[in-house]
């Protein structure tokens, strides 16, 4: 079974946003803390998708062929001794233990053992593995670290001297520039592509058709950590632009920096917003991971919400699929699913490149170097997956991915 979380096709299309003032906010909602009705945040230049893509679309890693970092690369990756490659997690949670899962199965490709290492979210722990590793004879490190913590671990890596790779959160320097090669997803775009495709499926759902002066919409996001602001800024840009009269009163974000990143924090906050809000018949939520999915499905569910009134999307798709494989056909229809043999494979093949000196940080993912930056980001193309299509999605990647690596 394929894992992971998370993604979007190409943009398309800049769409412009009208200025809210405070005159046109709702006044204070009851609810905790981390759920606030939503404030106006300028559109970031990034392009909201024309398209609402869905498991027809098929994802596939292009223009590396000239690219040092990829699998293709021309190598023979067992002409060396294994490589020892330590994979260091800020805390441990389902997307860093599916990705652990898809490391281990690239070393018997690659020729690399791989060790795992959990700070439990204790940064000097973390700090302390990496020396220790490195003393320890590792040829290279996997770094999991938000953007609170991560220019202190860059720091350290670039002091340590052995190559490293960023996981799921790129590494930035103090003006938001990339400081370092990495691969992952473009939040911002997640964001937008979440809500059009709600909007444009919310009447495949509802029973009737929904008016849109009924619907309340929810961004379920974790400011603490900004590619997850930015997922939920893309979806409430998008907003904005589609229902400009009705959107500073419909609209509400659930921050779970009231608590973690879990399921029972969304379902916790959003419960709040919901029960505080009873003059909408119909509900959209747009969730920034995969937990805060199901803990707003749950919560929508049992306050007697069905399908026919209330749909959830979340970037992430693997507790859903889990979800489905079971039965399940509640209010938590759709994910963005970012294909993470792909995600994976750019993380630990330009790792390696760096070990071997096929590359430098300059240098790698040289064909995925956008203007203004310094380092390449290839940024890993995905879908929207539903209960009727994610078994096909799922068997054409892996018939993709098993051509690709020659299986």
């Amino acid at each position: 079974m394929n894992k992971f979380v998370a993604a979007l096709l190409a943009l398309c299309i800049m769409l412009p946003l009208a200025a809210c003032d405070d005159s046109n906010k709702p006044a204070e909602i009851t609810s905790p803390e981390g759920a606030e009705p939503s404030e106006s945040v300028p559109v970031s230049g990034d392009n909201i998708p024309a398209e609402s893509p869905s498991a027809s679309s098929k994802p596939a890693l292009d223009n590396t062929a000239d690219s040092v970092g990829f699998y293709t690369d021309d190598v023979d990756w067992f002409a060396r001794e294994p490589y020892k490659i330590v994979f260091i997690q800020q805390t441990s949670h389902f997307i860093n233990s599916s990705l652990e899962d898809m490391f281990e199965k690239w070393g018997g490709l690659l020729n690399y053992s791989l060790t795992a290492f959990d700070a439990g979210g204790d940064q000097d722990k973390y700090l302390n593995a990496m020396s220790v590793y490195a003393s320890e004879g590792a040829d290279g490190f996997l770094l999991d670290a938000d953007n609170t913590f991560s220019a202190r671990v860059q720091e350290l890596a670039d002091d340590i001297g052995i190559p490293y790779m960023p996981t799921l959160l790129p590494f930035l320097d103090s003006e938001g520039h990339f400081s370092y090669p990495s691969v992952g997803m473009d939040n911002y775009a997640y964001g937008a592509q979440q809500a059009k495709w709600l909007y444009d499926n919310m009447n495949k759902y509802f029973e009737p058709d929904a008016d849109w002066a009924d619907v309340g919409f929810i961004s379920v996001t974790y400011s603490p950590v900004k590619d997850m602001s930015d997922r939920s800024t893309g979806a409430v840009d998008y907003y904005r632009v589609q229902w400009p009269d009705i959107a500073e009163s419909n609209l509400f974000i659930s921050d779970g920096a009231s608590g973690t990143m879990s399921a029972e924090t969304a379902f916790d906050n959003v419960g709040a917003v919901i029960s505080a809000n009873a003059q909408f018949e119909y509900w959209v939520i747009q969730t920034v991971t995969e937990d805060f999915g199901q803990g707003s499905a749950r919560a929508l569910e049992q306050l007697g919400f069905t399908q026919e009134n209330a749909i959830v999307n979340c970037i992430g798709g693997v507790m859903l699929i889990g979800e489905w494989e079971g039965g399940y056909e509640g209010t938590w229809v759709s994910a963005i699913h970012i294909v993470q043999e792909f995600l994976s494979e750019g993380m630990i093949c330009g790792l390696i490149a760096l070990i071997d000196g096929r590359a430098t940080p300059e240098t790698l993912f040289q064909n995925y170097i956008k203007e203004g930056e310094k380092y390449g980001t290839p940024v890993i193309e995905s879908t929207i997956i539903e209960i009727d299509t994610y078994k096909d999605y799922l068997a054409y990647i892996d018939e993709y991915f098993s051509g690709r690596i020659g299986a």
